[in-house]
């Protein structure tokens, strides 16, 4: 009896060892288990933090580079038109300026048209009525005035050859 109660004392024995064997099995993957989660933690903290620091770095080199070189370029070309703007805006002044005074004197022109028609009219009727007159008074139309006669070509004096005289022998050679 003895050896059957040394051999269930040591049955009961391995089987308390098999179960805190198992038990100490279970621990060990829960730990690894743990240790695995904290990894797997911080793996994604650290790729959470790698992409965080490249989007940091992606944004703040845009911008620095918008600032510098994309800002200036557009202020600068912001500059040129406000300048090349406010050059048309005096140029289209100077030239409505230009077209008002042009077109005041071309009303005066105008003005001085319309009254040497006026002119011109008067004149055509008072040319009518002195032509009416001078056709009353006997005068033939279209005769321009009284026909010059030529004066007789008179005789002067013969000069001798190679005379410097201006007067000399008007009469004799024309």
């Amino acid at each position: 009896m003895h050896h059957a109660l040394v051999e269930a004392e040591k049955d009961r024995v391995l089987q308390q060892m098999r179960l805190q064997q198992a038990e100490n099995e279970r621990q060990h993957e829960l730990k690894l288990e743990a240790v695995r989660q904290t990894g797997s933690a911080r793996r994604l903290k650290t790729l959470l933090i790698a992409v965080s620091t490249a989007l940091l770095l992606l944004v703040s080199s845009t911008t620095a580079g918008w600032l510098g070189i994309v800002k200036p370029d557009q202020d600068r070309k912001l500059a040129q038109l406000t300048e090349h703007a406010a050059s048309r805006d005096q140029e289209n002044q100077q030239l409505k300026r230009k077209l008002d005074q042009q077109s005041t004197q071309l009303d005066k022109l105008l003005d001085q048209v319309r009254t040497g028609t006026i002119e011109r009219s008067v004149l055509a009727a008072r040319l009518d009525e002195a032509l009416k007159e001078l056709e009353r008074r006997g005068a033939k139309p279209g005769a321009s005035g009284p026909v010059p006669v030529k004066p007789p070509a008179t005789q002067l004096a013969d000069c001798p050859p190679g005379s410097l005289d201006p007067l000399c022998g008007l009469g004799s050679h024309r």
